[in-house]
């Protein structure tokens, strides 16, 4: 729910930035573009239309860090096979891996990689992708209030 409303903020921000009204239109539009290529095209019209640098550099590291960090986290989240032993809750992620475990060792093949996980890792995942969700809406408006005052004073 928590990415759900990330990425519906992220495609505020795409219309915003494309100056394209969120209506049947514009939801055409961005539910049909995958998430990494609005991360993409928020980044290339923000260049293109920036309010100043400051705006665009905060935009860049907040969208670098939600493609770059949140995401990745997400999809261990969502994709990764997850049990409860005892009161240890388990992700286990399906990934090859060869390694050598001491030098002159044979090389191992690891197919599994367990980890323990805590509840307040998870909570704390959830609230930074809380966190970014809110400042692209800042973003968002932030540009829309901008570009209402300099279509206002033409």
């Amino acid at each position: 729910m928590r990415w759900t409303f990330l990425e519906v903020m992220l495609d505020q921000l795409v219309l915003a930035l494309l100056s394209i009204d969120n209506d049947d239109t514009g939801v055409s539009l961005t539910s049909n573009i995958d998430f990494r290529e609005k991360i993409q095209i928020a980044l290339a019209v923000g260049l293109k239309n920036k309010l100043d640098e400051v705006w665009y550099d905060k935009l860049k590291e907040l969208l670098d860090q939600i493609d770059n960090d949140l995401r990745l986290q997400r999809n261990r989240y969502v994709h990764d096979l997850w049990t409860l032993s005892g009161t240890q809750i388990k992700k286990l992620q399906f990934k090859t891996s060869i390694k050598r475990p001491q030098a002159r060792m044979p090389l191992e093949l690891k197919t599994q990689h367990e980890a323990i996980v805590s509840p307040d890792e998870i909570w704390s995942l959830a609230e930074k992708i809380n966190l970014a969700a809110g400042h692209i809406a800042l973003s968002a408006q932030a540009y829309q209030i901008y570009t209402r005052r300099a279509s206002r004073k033409k």
